[in-house]
């Protein structure tokens, strides 16, 4: 709606126009966060963007097995893909203890929890493709994480 975003939207990048990385990334007390980073593949050398950011603990990512690989992964990646056309990257990360993360999960939004989650988006700041900006999504646990990423702002 033109009322509240005057800037066209473009419409969702297809998964061939996406590069994704997916890395741990080391925390204060040695555990290991599992991250994807999504980025436009088409993009200037010195591109900067503003980083959405969904911390979860129901996997950022899973193998589907066909005949449903691609169509649920695609299907996953919606949301990813229009932030993706219209300027921003996308981190998705697993939080401790969870998926692919590295420690222990022992209850929703610990503080060791929040504390990891300042530290990831002080990793996104520093990133050469970051311009410095980040917001956070989600519905649910996702959501409410997204909260509390609001309440422990990065460091940096």
């Amino acid at each position: 709606d033109a009322h509240w975003n005057p800037y066209p939207i473009q419409p969702p990048l297809r998964m061939g126009e996406i590069e994704m990385r997916a890395l741990h990334i080391p925390m204060r007390d040695g555990t290991k966060i599992a991250v994807d980073v999504f980025l436009p593949r088409q993009r200037n050398a010195n591109a900067k963007f503003p980083a959405i950011l969904q911390a979860t603990r129901y996997f950022r990512r899973s193998k589907y097995r066909q005949p449903f690989q691609n169509w649920m992964w695609e299907q996953k990646l919606i949301a990813q893909r229009y932030f993706l056309a219209n300027g921003y990257a996308w981190v998705g990360i697993d939080a401790r203890g969870t998926g692919a993360s590295t420690g222990h999960w022992a209850a929703p939004w610990t503080e060791a929890e929040l504390t990891d989650y300042a530290e990831v988006m002080d990793w996104i700041i520093r990133q050469s493709w970051s311009d410095g900006t980040l917001g956070a999504t989600g519905v649910s646990y996702n959501g409410t994480a997204a909260e509390m990423m609001a309440k422990s702002p990065p460091n940096s």
